[in-house]
Parts: C-alpha cells; sequence; structure tokens
C-alpha cells in the first residue's frame, strides 16, 4: 500500500492515485462495526487504549522512548496523565475510523495523513515508520485477548484491513513530512 497525501504533484496525479487503497466490504464493516460496538459497550475506551500501549511497549520497549511518561513504570504508567491522554486519543482516532468506514479515503485519510506528518516530528527520539505497524500488531493482539471467541478468522481480517489502512495513510503522512523537511 502506498500513497500520497499533499495535493502538490510534479506530473498530473489523479485523486485515486494520490489516496491510499483500502477497500473493506460490505461484510467487513458490519463485523468492524458490531466487535466496535461490543468492545466499547464491555470496556471503557481509555483503558482499552492503555492495554494497547501497554502491549505495544511489550512488543517494542523501543517505542516507549517516544513518550513523556518513557520514564514511568508499573501501576504509576496508568495513573500518568500523558499516557491515559495518548491512550485515550488513540482510542478516539480508532472510533473516527469506525465512524468512516463507508468512506475512509474521503472523509479519515487527509487526518491520518496529518497525524503520521506530526509523528515524523519525533524522528529526532526515535520513532520510525514502522512503530504504525506494531501498533495494529497490538491492537490486533488486545482485540483477540477482548473479544476471546468473538474474534474469528473473519473479525481479525476485517480488522487488520482497516487498521493497516490507517497506518498506511499515517506512514504516507509521515514520509511525505520527511522527505520535504530532510531538504532542509
Amino acid at each position: 500500500m502506498g500513497g500520497t497525501c499533499s495535493s502538490a504533484a510534479e506530473a498530473p496525479v489523479t485523486e485515486t492515485d494520490k489516496r491510499v487503497c483500502c477497500v473493506v466490504t460490505e461484510q467487513e464493516r458490519r463485523l468492524l462495526r458490531k466487535t466496535w460496538r461490543y468492545m466499547t459497550n464491555q470496556y471503557d475506551l481509555m483503558e482499552l487504549g492503555c492495554e494497547v500501549f501497554l502491549m505495544i511497549f511489550e512488543l517494542n520497549p523501543e517505542a516507549k522512548k517516544m513518550f513523556p511518561c518513557r520514564d514511568v513504570e508499573g501501576e504509576e504508567l496508568l495513573t500518568n496523565h500523558d499516557f491515559k491522554g495518548h491512550a485515550s486519543r488513540f482510542m478516539q482516532a480508532v472510533g473516527a475510523a469506525i465512524d468512516h468506514l463507508d468512506d475512509l479515503q474521503l472523509e479519515l485519510e487527509p487526518l491520518l495523513c496529518t497525524l503520521g506528518r506530526t509523528h515524523a516530528n519525533y524522528r529526532n527520539r526515535g520513532f520510525v515508520p514502522h512503530f504504525f505497524d506494531e501498533f495494529t500488531a497490538a491492537m490486533i493482539q488486545t482485540w483477540q485477548k477482548k473479544l476471546g471467541r468473538k474474534f474469528t478468522p473473519d473479525v481479525r481480517a476485517a480488522w487488520l484491513t482497516m487498521l493497516s489502512f490507517v497506518a498506511a495513510a499515517m506512514k504516507s503522512g509521515y514520509n511525505e513530512y520527511s522527505a520535504q523537511y530532510s531538504r532542509y
């Protein structure tokens, strides 16, 4: 998957060419909405976000160095304002993706590209685009744990499709910003 977030092009490019491709089938949209509804009814969104980020830190301890709470451990981390705030914003972004499943490219991709550009500001701390893939892996593992038997192969595939789109759009924004500002 690849795409460009900007509207400036050296050669004529159509809107379709510029977008990160994401085809979420009607069945996948139904499964995503159903599992999201279940998750949001059963669990606190901020707590879910915290679990996702704890999983990210478990998968890649280097990722924690990107956060203001990098030196906070254990239970103290779960009460840390910065950590909880980031986890909450992350889950709000996932909720926005669910809300815009019918037109991810038009409605959500520009916001994700901007978010990717924002993450490029953390290159000096060691943030690299593959961290977005670790967010996907952490989400899948957290969802599998929380959903149990409800986390069927079809549900997994649906979440992977949507989360892969999110990661690809954010990488696109990150890479575009990095390329633009690496010249200076």
